[in-house]
């Protein structure tokens, strides 16, 4: 049996030898013609979903905080559909491409939509500063985005402080304005954003006295040990993140149907409070520079003196700190400036032209007709037919 295997097993390997008259296979293949082919259908995919996404809505937005040149990136899925973006720039996320990419557009007026760098990607791209800063955090990796709401509330600043009744009447008068111009566009929000905790005295809160909220559950669950003044200023400041992270999170849900928001909050006085949540708004200062006319303004209303005070604050920062300063001698004009700043922003934020550009009008007048999927449209197509 054994003898009679080895010559079956002769006879097939036989058989498939190669003899002068067969071809044989290939076994070389035109590696330039694969690469060439599977770069077409790379570019040919990306434009297919670039396409897609413009139909669709915006998923998130971001605050920039490096530098980035797209067109040096010859990795990217199409290098003329690929942004570029300076610190401070703001970016609408649509959808995620790949690990690497996002599809998304920066929000200014005449921007289309482009492939964005992911934050792992960036984090790759940018060399690492050997600083002392960075060395306690070596296992750290800098984020180069920061999520902000998906469009950037406003808030109204000066003359004075938020607590003045000259800043109050105002403010009042300048909302009502705002709301009647932008109609269905905007909404007001009066939240306790930046709002603290008064720390109560040492020695009540080391007898036992019972807080309310979060500081007086705390207080409680801990008498059979001793209380310390590190424990009471802790648990102040965690009932204080809490709260603003709530107040984030209301923020964040109600812009993100692109609509704007006036936010209202005695507690944000001055842009370095505002600074210190990642809300990114619109700063806009009513500014009073002549302290003659803002005290008569002041003794006509009957408010004090002291409100110098937080004019003095506003009005000796530079006006880098505000996205927009107002100085003008009338209400009307003042609101109107307002409002023209914020229209354009309404257009940048909402883009009347494609979010193509180029690429879409391309698609549009292609002669390319679609394949029918179905047997139902064959049909269909020939009783549509118009002679």
């Amino acid at each position: 049996m054994h003898s009679i295997a080895r010559e079956q097993l002769q006879t097939y390997l036989h058989s498939y030898k190669r003899t002068p008259r067969e071809r044989g296979l290939p076994i070389h293949q035109d590696g330039k013609k694969c690469h060439e082919q599977n770069k077409r259908y790379k570019r040919q995919r990306a434009e297919e979903i670039l396409y897609r996404t413009a139909s669709g809505r915006v998923a998130f937005a971001v605050r920039c905080l490096i530098n980035y040149d797209g067109a040096l990136d010859y990795d990217s899925p199409l290098t003329e559909y690929t942004i570029s973006f300076n610190t401070g720039d703001f970016l609408h996320i649509y959808t995620k491409y790949s690990l690497d990419w996002w599809i998304g557009r920066k929000v200014e007026e005449g921007s289309t939509l482009s492939f964005i760098p992911t934050a792992q990607r960036l984090t790759r791209l940018t060399p690492i500063e050997e600083t002392a800063e960075r060395s306690d955090s070596f296992f750290e990796e800098t984020n180069p985005y920061v999520v902000v709401p998906s469009t950037r509330p406003i808030v109204l600043l000066g003359p004075c402080g938020q607590e003045s009744l000259l800043t109050k009447r105002l403010h009042t008068a300048l909302r009502l304005t705002i709301t009647r111009r932008f109609m269905g566009r905007i909404r007001i929000l009066t939240t306790t954003l930046g709002e603290k905790k008064q720390q109560q005295p040492f020695g009540v809160l080391v007898a036992g006295q019972q807080v309310a909220g979060q500081i007086g559950q705390v207080i409680r669950s801990t008498r059979n040990r001793g209380i310390t003044r590190q424990d009471t200023e802790a648990t102040i400041d965690s009932t204080n993140e809490l709260t603003d992270e709530r107040e984030m999170r209301m923020i964040t849900s109600m812009t993100n149907d692109l609509s704007l928001l006036l936010l209202q909050s005695p507690f944000l006085q001055t842009p370095i409070e505002i600074a210190k949540h990642a809300l990114a708004p619109i700063v806009i200062l009513v500014k009073i520079s002549n302290r003659k006319i803002l005290a008569k303004l002041l003794r006509k209303i009957g408010c004090l003196n002291s409100d110098l005070t937080g004019a003095d604050i506003l009005n000796v920062m530079p006006h880098s700190a505000f996205d927009m300063v107002v100085e003008d001698g009338s209400l009307d004009g003042a609101t109107n400036k307002i409002c023209e700043y914020l229209e354009k922003y309404w257009l940048a934020v909402h883009p009347p032209h494609p979010l193509l550009g180029p690429m879409e009008i391309k698609k549009k007048d292609s002669n390319i007709s679609p394949r029918p999927s179905t047997p139902a449209h064959h049909k269909l197509s020939s009783v549509l037919k118009f002679k």
